[in-house]
């Protein structure tokens, strides 16, 4: 499948922007902290659930039923293949015992809802719809993990564990699989429900950058590009862990069309999550290492997800 380079850099650079954006808003004191956390919040259970919402509401009905189950295996594979990774590469990088938590965090678990959505929409303008019903599937065993390995890994054994019937009452994980069964149901939904996903479902992607950017701003900026080890651990994450996975899918010879082999591979290069210092605030971690790596991963993202989709997805391959 054939990439505009172009294209991919000219929604990148959008996205860049709408970073920037929240970065210059916070500075001037349009954004906060606490606007931060609730605008996160308001993105996390209501704008970016109905973008599913509406990407499954108004997808076609082309996908076998085979097919659903064979992208929704490859989602749950994704994390089976990062989870061993990510304990064989600090063990590479030589991490120290106290920080081997957020840099497995970092490897595991991708910036997929506030960055992985808009992203595979940008790149697969012309499909976005079907895009984000394929990233959509990605959402699911990410917020079980989250919730379960996510906090063991920023606060260790002695952490409070968060159940498995918390984790998975959140919009996030309910969403796609309400959506799911009205896809494999072949349900129609009025169009004003359509419609008014929709619409809320459009809010996700400057919002969600204008986080980023404002997240960015509240930090301490001298202090976040002086650990060395964050620098060949973006590397492995951006470009060596993906071109992995997308290796690893084409042996498998999976039955996935273009978009959906394009979706795994983009959600295998998403920057490290947000949530990791919302985790370590909560259990006790290094906010500020989980705060850097967030930084240095999606900076490089900006420049690494563009030429990852060329080089794997498009002209190159």
């Amino acid at each position: 499948m054939a990439l505009d380079m172009g294209n991919i850099v000219n929604q990148m650079l959008l996205l860049f922007l709408l970073m920037a954006a929240g970065f210059i808003a916070d500075k001037c004191k349009v954004m906060n902290a606490d606007l931060n956390r609730g605008l996160s919040k308001l993105v996390l259970n209501v704008t970016l659930p109905a973008m599913v919402l509406a990407a499954v509401l108004k997808a076609d009905h082309s996908l076998e039923t085979a097919q659903v189950f064979v992208l929704l295996g490859v989602a749950v594979g994704l994390y089976l293949f990062l989870i061993p990774l990510g304990y064989l590469f600090t063990k590479l990088l030589a991490v120290k015992d106290g920080e081997k938590g957020v840099y497995r965090y970092s490897f595991i678990f991708g910036n997929i809802g506030f960055m992985g959505f808009p992203v595979v929409a940008a790149i697969y303008a012309g499909d976005a719809v079907m895009a984000v019903f394929y990233a959509s599937f990605f959402q699911l065993p990410f917020c079980f993990l989250n919730y379960t390995l996510g906090v063991h890994l920023m606060a260790g054994e002695d952490a409070p564990k968060r159940p498995l019937w918390k984790a998975a009452l959140q919009p996030g994980v309910i969403v796609p699989i309400v959506g799911l069964a009205l896809y494999l149901l072949n349900v129609s939904m009025p169009d004003v429900i359509v419609g008014t996903a929709d619409k809320l479902g459009s809010i996700t992607t400057p919002a969600s950058m204008l986080i980023i950017g404002a997240t960015v701003a509240e930090m301490p900026l001298k202090n976040v590009f002086v650990t060395w080890r964050l620098y060949p651990a973006t590397v492995i994450k951006i470009a060596i862990v993906p071109g992995l996975f997308w290796a690893l899918l084409r042996v498998l010879s999976l039955p996935l069309d273009p978009i959906m082999l394009g979706v795994a591979v983009i959600m295998a290069a998403m920057p490290t999550a947000n949530s990791s210092t919302m985790l370590c605030h909560t259990y006790g971690g290094d906010a500020e290492l989980a705060a850097s790596s967030v930084v240095v991963t999606t900076i490089a993202s900006v420049v690494g997800v563009p030429l990852l989709a060329w080089l794997l997805l498009g002209g190159a391959v």
